[in-house]
């Protein structure tokens, strides 16, 4: 059933909730927090039809409730603006400054890249390439989110970044053209990362494919992410071809 404006309006702020919180939501904190503008029983209401629709579900006996991994596709794919998560220019000239001295190596490029993804968004980055073992940098940022403290989900992520041929065949799900593609839950294709995202993005380099990419939770900034991964492909694209 098609959603309507005003539970669309909700959905994105749960979404958007509990990706600062990665607490489930409830009915106060919308009326408090977002003003939605209608009484919290008409919420509630709302909350209760999205849950039938997949969209949310009830944690344990909380109050609150936590978006599906369907959401959080329906909101990447549907919600997010191309102008949200905009990359400051005082990142752009770093980035910048930090890739120029490794242009002419394409292995050299993207180990810079992991390390500067990581860094700037704080998650796990990796890259892969068809003529280079994978690259990732940043595992020390995965116990940040409470989501990895849950060790068998943490342990299938290292194996996964181990695992180079792998990660390869996630990366090769992409379809052609799309400039950063998102893989969220299921849409990874093994179960035991269901609870993961995965967005990344292509790089075809005169013979050679590679992959830039953030691995982790399926509650992450995507808007935040998108932009700087869009920004970094076509800052090295063009660099590649200059150099």
């Amino acid at each position: 059933m098609p959603l309507t404006d005003r539970q669309i309006q909700i959905l994105k702020y749960i979404i958007e909730e509990f990706i600062t919180t990665a607490r489930p939501v409830g009915s106060q904190v919308l009326e408090d927090k977002y003003h939605v503008g209608v009484s919290p029983a008409t919420i509630r209401n709302e909350m209760a039809s999205l849950t039938q629709e997949n969209l949310l579900f009830q944690p344990h006996t909380s109050a609150g409730r936590v978006p599906t991994t369907q959401a959080m596709r329906f909101y990447v794919r549907n919600l997010i603006r191309p102008e949200e998560g905009d990359v400051s220019a005082q990142e752009e000239v770093s980035f910048k400054a930090r890739l120029y001295p490794k242009r002419h190596n394409l292995e050299d490029i993207l180990e810079e890249t992991v390390g500067m993804l990581a860094e700037s968004l704080q998650s796990v980055a990796v890259a892969s390439s068809d003529e280079d073992e994978a690259e990732y940098a940043g595992l020390s940022y995965l116990l940040d989110y409470p989501e990895f403290l849950e060790i068998n989900l943490t342990r299938q992520v290292l194996a996964l970044l181990d695992e180079e041929k792998r990660l390869w065949e996630i990366f090769n799900l992409r379809k052609d053209g799309e400039e950063v593609v998102t893989l969220i839950g299921e849409e990874l294709g093994q179960e035991n990362l269901y609870g993961c995202g995965l967005v990344y993005a292509p790089l075809d380099i005169g013979p050679h494919i590679s992959f830039i990419g953030i691995l982790g939770p399926y509650r992450m900034d995507y808007k935040k992410i998108i932009a700087r991964l869009k920004l970094i492909r076509r800052l090295i694209v063009e660099m590649i071809k200059e150099s």
